[in-house]
């Protein structure tokens, strides 16, 4: 290789690094403060039955384990300590738990934003279906499915200093195939299909109601228990989209390169390499900005913030 071809090399790689080491620990530290906050205002007795804040609560709690088992390995790569490019068990654990948290979270959204959909129609039975019962149901059932399902990380899943995009990946064609078929489906393309389709009814619903509404009623108390935390799963729907689109683009692309065996040149691989780690590390923003999301477009989970603030301050005082 020429010294151009070292030097650009090492440029992408230097970048790669520097980005995690600068980047990740923010976006962890963010998002370790503003789950556990979420946790705690969703599990308050004024949230507790309103089945939208059990999705979100969940939501939250994979999003922490999102955050330990992917970004935590991130931010080591990028002081070169990750120990899970090179331990095949550690490296099946990671993406095992990665996996599972990030899928879950993306469900919980859609079933937050289906639930929001059922609770401002203006059907009677499909009202009763949005109650916490159902909502249990839903993550219990999503949260055993998808352990099962992604038991198969054990097995495809190896620490190889050859691998492309990263060292920690699927082996094989098969393997390597099916996981980025399934995370393309099962992560991004379906749930974001959901999600736009409930979100857009779910507005719908919410016009079609206004319009019902006579100017005599009590509209605020209505629309608190039929519209509180749509405006919240709108605001982090729309950034679900935006932060998770360009990762599942990025593995169909290297997965193409791979089945294909179209050759890279090396100044390309590292390229592409760089590429598809920030396009990972903007994936966790998923996991990280929702108590913002939830502070700036939630006048009710706003309310619940505060209230729990003045109960902090005035236990302190005593």
């Amino acid at each position: 290789m020429s010294s151009s071809t070292n030097e650009t090399i090492a440029l992408f790689t230097y970048l790669t690094l520097h980005v995690n080491a600068v980047l990740a620990p923010p976006i962890f530290v963010l998002g370790m403060i503003g789950n556990a906050i979420n946790i705690w205002i969703f599990t308050r007795k004024s949230l507790q039955k309103n089945p939208c804040s059990i999705y979100f609560c969940s939501a939250s709690i994979v999003s922490l384990l999102a955050l330990c088992s992917g970004l935590m390995s991130r931010l080591l790569g990028g002081y070169s300590i990750d120990l899970t490019t090179w331990n095949s068990v550690l490296c099946k654990l990671r993406f095992y738990f990665y996996y599972l948290s990030i899928v879950l979270l993306s469900w919980f959204l859609v079933f937050a934003s289906l639930d929001r959909f059922l609770s401002t129609s203006q059907f009677v039975n499909y009202r009763k279906l949005s109650c916490t019962r159902v909502a249990y149901r839903l993550v219990f059932c999503s949260t055993v499915f998808n352990i099962l399902l992604y038991l198969q990380v054990f097995y495809c899943f190896i620490a190889d200093p050859n691998q492309y995009p990263i060292q920690c990946y699927a082996y094989g064609d098969i393997c390597r195939t099916f996981n980025d078929l399934e995370f393309l489906i099962i992560y991004s393309l379906l749930p974001a299909i959901l999600m736009g389709i409930f979100g857009c009814l779910t507005v719908r619903n919410i016009q079609q109601m206004e319009r019902r509404i006579d100017s005599t009623t009590n509209i605020p108390n209505c629309r608190q228990k039929r519209i509180q935390l749509v405006p919240m799963l709108l605001v982090q729907i729309a950034f679900f989209l935006i932060f998770t689109i360009p990762l599942a683009v990025t593995k169909f692309y290297n997965t193409l390169i791979v089945l294909l065996h179209l050759s890279l040149t090396p100044e390309h691989r590292a390229f592409e390499t760089f590429v598809f780690n920030i396009t990972v590390l903007v994936s966790y923003l998923n996991c990280s900005i929702s108590f913002y999301v939830y502070t700036l477009a939630g006048n009710v989970f706003r309310q619940e913030l505060k209230k729990t603030a003045q109960q902090i301050v005035a236990k302190i005082r005593c």
